[in-house]
Formats: C-alpha cells, sequence, structure tokens
C-alpha cells in the first residue's frame, strides 16, 4: 500500500483516501499548545531554529488560552458566556497575557512565572526582525516555554487533577462521520499520559526536558 503524507491541519482532524477509494481520518488527539510545541522540535530536529522559536512562542500562547478556558470550566461558567468574553480578546495576545496572569494570581494568590525580559527580547528579535538563531537558542527557548507549562501543569494535579483531565478531554478534536479512524497524540507535551517511577508517590504528566529531547533524537 502507498504511502501517503499527511499534513497537519488546525483542527487536528485530517482526512484520508486510500488508493481503494476508502475514507478515513488521522486524528492528533491532542490540544493546540501541545501540537505547536512538537511543531517546534520537530523544527529543531530538521534544522530550522527560527521555525521552532516561533512555534514554541505560540505554544505559551495557546496554553495561557488553555489555562484561562481551564479556570472557568472549573467554574462552572456556561462556554457560550466564556466565548463571547474570548472574542473581545482572541486578536490581542497582551490582553490574553493579563487574563492569564489574573487568572493564575486569583487561583493562586501568586504571579505565575513568565518569559523573562531577556526571552521575551529574544523572542521578539526572532519574530519580528527576523533574525536567526542557533539551534542552541532555539532549545534554550523551548526549555523555558516548557518549564514554564510544565510548572502549571503540576500546581493543577496538586488540588484538581480530576478536572484538569475531564477538561482536557473534552477540548480534544472528534472526527465524526468517519467509521475508520487513527488516533495519534503528541510526544513533546501530552496531558492524556502520566508517567510514574519508583521514586515518585505518584504518577505525573509533568516530564523533564531531557525526556522531550530523548523523545525527539536531539542531543542534549
Amino acid at each position: 500500500m502507498a504511502e501517503e503524507t499527511v499534513l497537519i491541519r488546525d483542527n487536528g482532524i485530517h482526512p484520508v483516501t486510500c488508493s481503494q477509494g476508502h475514507e478515513s481520518a488521522v486524528v492528533v488527539s491532542s490540544a493546540k499548545f501541545e501540537v505547536l510545541f512538537d511543531i517546534a522540535m520537530y523544527a529543531i530536529r530538521d534544522g530550522y531554529p527560527r521555525e521552532a522559536v516561533s512555534s514554541f512562542a505560540s505554544s505559551l500562547e495557546r496554553f495561557y488560552e488553555f489555562f484561562i478556558r481551564f479556570t472557568h470550566y472549573c467554574q462552572g461558567l456556561e462556554a457560550s458566556h466564556f466565548e463571547a468574553v474570548w472574542k473581545s480578546m482572541a486578536n490581542q495576545s497582551e490582553r490574553q497575557l493579563g487574563a492569564y496572569i489574573n487568572g493564575y494570581f486569583t487561583k493562586y494568590g501568586e504571579p505565575p512565572a513568565l518569559l523573562n525580559n531577556q526571552k521575551a527580547s529574544f523572542r521578539n528579535k526572532v519574530i519580528h526582525k527576523g533574525y536567526i538563531p542557533t539551534v542552541k537558542e532555539a532549545l534554550a527557548f523551548g526549555e523555558n516555554v516548557h518549564s514554564i507549562i510544565m510548572e502549571v501543569v503540576g500546581r493543577i494535579e496538586e488540588t484538581e487533577d480530576k478536572e484538569l483531565g475531564q477538561f482536557y478531554r473534552s477540548t480534544l478534536p472528534r472526527a465524526d462521520g468517519y467509521n475508520r479512524q487513527t488516533i495519534g497524540s503528541t510526544k513533546g507535551i501530552a496531558l492524556n499520559s502520566k508517567e510514574k517511577t519508583r521514586e515518585m508517590e505518584r504518577a505525573t504528566r509533568v516530564r523533564d526536558f531531557s525526556k522531550v529531547l530523548a523523545d525527539f533524537k536531539i542531543p542534549a
């Protein structure tokens, strides 16, 4: 059977028609921020550090959105009401950042970890000024993004582990109408799976960046 290259789509659902005319779907069962993080890691592996930085930055922004939506979910607010509010800030990243900071502070009583000024300037230099970073620089930025996300995920697991799993599953793409489906998920960050070692008291979604590098076969 001939292989077909399936390009990533924004909705995570990728229709495929085989040589016999049979229709099926490949579903990337992951959150948007997870997909973008994987895209960044593949870009690193394939030698495109500038594209990696852009995708890492987008992954972090979409994680902010994920967290904002999660906090509203935990409050039991109507999804339609949230969408009306989100619409007013959907195209304004500064407003989204402000909503994230406020939501985190309200929830935990302290400000969240963010990109420091140096990392934020580096991101802007790459995205807006056309700077081409080295692989080392891109990986350092990616590790910082990964650390910020993992810190929040770990914090949520302490008190709302069940709710996180329920909300996460509710956000995943569904390929209704396809009898045949191939389900895949991301490797770098995957909130649909937990890991546990003998040293751990409980399983967790939090992973070391060194394991991410190993999964993508990128030297540390």
